[in-house]
C-alpha cells in the first residue's frame, strides 16, 4: 500500500503513516527498509499494512530531485539547500550550530569558486542573492544563544565586531526554550 509519513519522532524512533486507504498506521524505525532516505515528514512510502501497524516500509523516489536530496543523509549541502528553499528570509526561530556552520561553509565554497572563475562578477551576483538567507540564518543562530538578530550590526565595526559575532555563533545552544522558540537540537 502507498502512503505518506505524517510524523516521525527521532527520539522514540516511532512514527505514523497516512495510508492511501484513509487509515493511519504506526511504525517503528526497525521497519524502515530504505537505507539512503530517512523517515521524515511527507515522505511517500510503500508498506505492508498489518492491523494498525506498517511493516516493511520503503521510501518512494520523488520526481523532484531537490526533495530527494533533502531527504538523503548528505548533511554537507542539506542545510544549505533547505535554507535556500524553505527558510530564505525566515528571521524567526532558532538555528543550531550545525545548520549555521554548514550553510556558512558551503556558502563560502561557492563564493570562492564563482569569484575565481569569473574575476569576481559572478561571485558578487551570488553574494547579493544569498545576502538575505545569510542574515536570516545568522539571526536565528544568535536567537539560539538568546541574543537578538540585531547583534549582526556588529559586522559594521571593523575587525572587533566580526570577532565578537564569531564567538556568539560558536557558543552552544541555550538548553531550554527561550523567547525565540524551542531548542533546535531537540
Amino acid at each position: 500500500m502507498k502512503g505518506k509519513v505524517l510524523d516521525f519522532n527521532t527520539q522514540t524512533s516511532k512514527g505514523i503513516i497516512a495510508g492511501d486507504d484513509g487509515n493511519r498506521y504506526n511504525f517503528d524505525k526497525s521497519q524502515w527498509k530504505s537505507e539512503n532516505i530517512n523517515p521524515t515528514d511527507n515522505v511517500t512510502v510503500d508498506f505492508i499494512p498489518e492491523e494498525d501497524n506498517a511493516k516493511e516500509i520503503y521510501a518512494q523516489k520523488s520526481d523532484n530531485p531537490v526533495d530527494e536530496f533533502l531527504k538523503s543523509e548528505n548533511v554537507f549541502m542539506k542545510y544549505y539547500v533547505n535554507i535556500l528553499k524553505n527558510r530564505y528570509a525566515d528571521f524567526n526561530g532558532r538555528a543550531s550550530r550545525e545548520e549555521f556552520w554548514y550553510f556558512t561553509l558551503f556558502n563560502m565554497i561557492i563564493s570562492f569558486i564563482l569569484s575565481a572563475l569569473s574575476a569576481g562578477i559572478l561571485g558578487m551576483i551570488y553574494s547579493l542573492a544569498v545576502l538575505v538567507p545569510t542574515l536570516a540564518v545568522g539571526a536565528r543562530r544568535l536567537h539560539d544563544t538568546n541574543r537578538s538578530g540585531w547583534w549582526q550590526l556588529l559586522m559594521l565595526v571593523p575587525f572587533i565586531g566580526v570577532i565578537v559575532l564569531i564567538i556568539f555563533w560558536v557558543l552552544d545552544s541555550q538548553k531550554e526554550e527561550n523567547r525565540f522558540g524551542p531548542n533546535p537540537k531537540l
